[in-house]
């Protein structure tokens, strides 16, 4: 597309004027100066950020399940099974808490 863009540019101008509401600025469109390489640059950039970014949705769906597990099961978290303090709390449940 870059090589034939200079052919065209004033067509591409005038259909966008013609779509575009009137006093609204026209974007500018450039030919990259990497040339044909650029198209490959560019989609080697796009799947670089989509391969390292985080999916909102599932970070968004994964809280809304602990609230609905909250909800039915009255518990927070995924705490370990007997609580805090009391019997068995101290050094991986070795030491024992005894009452004066």
């Amino acid at each position: 597309m870059a090589a034939i863009y200079p052919h065209v540019a004033e067509r591409v101008r005038e259909d966008m004027r013609k779509e575009f509401l009137e006093g609204f600025p026209l974007p500018a469109i450039e030919v990259s100066r990497l040339g044909a390489a650029g198209t490959a640059f560019g989609a080697a950039c796009l799947l670089h950020q989509q391969m390292f970014s985080v999916d909102e949705r599932l970070v968004h769906a994964q809280g809304e399940l602990e609230g609905r597990r909250r909800l039915i099961t009255g518990r927070r978290g995924h705490g370990r099974a007997g609580g805090r303090g009391g019997e068995g709390a101290g050094r991986r449940g070795r030491e024992k808490v005894h009452a004066a």
